[in-house]
């Protein structure tokens, strides 16, 4: 069955947009991979049921499709089948997937980063996160797209190759869509040999809230797997870690936790405890991110150190001036 999750309407004058020219059922077509769609907005689009894309042996490719519908429907499953080529060959259906995109809430850039009174941004729902959830529960006069990844074998033949796309609801097929994917005979090297330089922040407190699971735990670390062996599929070069607790004044929804325990003795003295930066920096190297460790902070934006107190025997922040040290 799907699942039904509670997304803020979008606070802009797409809510009023004009459904009455949408015929009653789900649509569906492939659309754009450069372009979001706003949540509310009647797409008014002609339905596309082929794309077609190009791929190199090794090589992961995306598609887009967009979904609409003017009544509710529950239970909407996108389903890719096996990949078939001209020639007989074939690329296991394993290698294509669906994933529904949720909307989240954002704002405009403006100036920048740094600190944000909400009420002097203007804010929107924005298509960004790709959701692992199998079905999804549609809302009326709402657009909801699919992101499409194929992910072609090194050791796939060359040529040309189609999946049929299935869009069912409760069950029942009420859209195919075709997928034609062009292997051409070059072969992309994995990723650990790629030579650019991507350095995409790593934000752990974040996988261990959404999975309900105590921080730096087994269950954390597995939990962490799936995310981080996706971005080291993507070319991941560095290492993100913090040396002490949120080193960027809590500019995320979820503080990132320290990863060397700070330790104030009874005498003064203070001693540091590198276990969780070890585990955590060996867990990204075995998954192939092994270039470069970037560490954050020995001193956090806000001035403040994380440190465990002997004598109180409880945490405590020290605050400290720039210009002093500790």
């Amino acid at each position: 069955m799907g699942t039904t999750f509670t997304e803020m309407a979008d606070p802009s004058r797409d809510t009023l947009s004009d459904w009455s020219n949408v015929k009653p059922g789900v649509h569906a077509s492939f659309v754009s991979i450069d372009k979001r769609f706003p949540k509310s907005l009647n797409p008014n689009i002609a339905i596309q049921p082929n794309n077609k894309v190009d791929a190199w042996k090794g090589e992961q490719v995306s598609a887009q499709i967009l979904l609409w519908t003017s009544a509710a429907a529950s239970d909407v499953v996108v389903s890719p089948g096996e990949l078939k080529s001209t020639t007989g060959k074939s690329i296991s259906a394993e290698a294509v997937q669906a994933r529904f995109v949720r909307y989240v809430m954002t704002d405009e850039f403006a100036e920048g980063c740094g600190y944000r009174k909400p009420e002097d941004f203007k804010a929107a729902l924005s298509a960004d996160m790709l959701d692992d959830l199998k079905s999804y529960n549609l809302e009326a006069k709402r657009v909801r797209p699919v992101w499409i990844t194929v992910k072609v074998p090194a050791g796939a033949a060359a040529g040309q190759y189609k999946t049929v796309i299935a869009v069912k609801q409760k069950g029942k097929v009420i859209q195919n869509l075709d997928l034609n994917v062009n292997v051409q005979d070059q072969v992309l090297p994995p990723a650990s040999q790629w030579p650019f330089h991507l350095d995409q922040w790593q934000h752990p407190s974040s996988v261990a809230r959404v999975n309900n699971v105590k921080m730096w735990s087994d269950e954390h670390f597995e939990a962490l797997k799936p995310t981080m062996k996706q971005l080291a599929a993507a070319g991941q070069k560095v290492i993100t870690a913090t040396l002490n607790k949120d080193a960027w004044n809590v500019q995320t929804y979820d503080p990132y936790a320290d990863m060397i325990t700070w330790k104030k003795a009874k005498d003064g003295s203070w001693s540091y405890n590198y276990a969780v930066f070890d585990r955590w920096v060996q867990f990204m190297m075995d998954l192939g991110i092994n270039k470069q460790i970037n560490c954050y902070s020995l001193l956090p934006w806000n001035n403040e150190v994380h440190y465990f107190d002997e004598a109180k025997m409880n945490w405590s922040m020290l605050s400290q001036n720039r210009n002093t040290s500790i």
